[in-house]
């Protein structure tokens, strides 16, 4: 899995997190 790839899922994981 590709850096890029891993941000999306940590800046997810992050938003949903808040509840955005």
């Amino acid at each position: 899995m590709d850096e890029k790839k891993k941000n999306e899922i940590k800046v997810n994981e992050r938003v949903r997190i808040f509840g955005l």
